[in-house]
């Protein structure tokens, strides 16, 4: 089976360049018009199921991706983004964001450590591919915790992603006989043949 990782659309906490963590903030119209591209980019793929982050910016962008399907979402927890800590709601430039910050996790800030929240979201994975072990499922969450769940499945991963993943970009993983392995990660092209369309 396939999941179709998704990182939800802009915020206005992602154009005021704020870290948003648990802090929920909504979707721009541009944010909207994306995951709506990204839902007719994505019209080739049968999905049997969706899953969400129970934060609103993903549910949104889960029900605008699948707004003409007839699929059903269920929204998990577990899927949220890492917890900033302290750190939410403040300017992202507070921080120097490179290899070691993403390394050391949000922990030192009453927040989330890297395996934490990796080890969250691939439990997430493999019981979603327990639950359908055929077909596509869509699975809509967050930067943070998509990167966090790549480094626990190949250590060293984030090394070439320190600037994260962009908004609506897809990451494709194949699981079968509970391996998870990376097809694409951060796919653009499935929002870009959606605004083409």
């Amino acid at each position: 089976m396939k999941l179709y990782v998704v990182r939800h659309g802009e915020t206005e906490f992602n154009v005021q360049r704020l870290m948003q963590g648990r802090m929920d903030s909504p979707l721009t119209e541009r944010g909207r018009e994306m995951a709506l591209s990204l839902g007719k980019g994505l019209a080739d793929v049968d999905f049997v199921h969706a899953f969400s982050s129970s934060l609103k910016r993903a549910s949104d962008t889960a029900e605008l991706i699948l707004s003409n399907r007839n699929v059903e979402l269920t929204l998990v927890d577990d899927l949220q983004e890492v917890s900033f800590g302290d750190l939410e709601g403040k300017p992202v430039d507070m921080l120097e964001w490179n290899v070691e910050t993403i390394r050391n996790g949000f922990a030192s800030f009453h927040g989330e450590g890297p395996d934490e929240a990796g080890e969250r979201i691939v439990k997430v994975y493999g019981a979603i591919a327990e639950q359908y072990p055929e077909g596509n499922v869509l699975v809509v969450s967050h930067g943070g915790v998509i990167l966090y769940g790549m480094e626990k499945l190949i250590p060293g991963f984030n090394e070439d992603y320190p600037h994260g993943i962009a908004n609506c970009s897809v990451t494709v993983l194949d699981v079968s006989g509970g391996i998870i392995t990376a097809e694409t990660v951060g796919d653009e092209s499935y929002l870009r043949k959606g605004r083409n369309k």
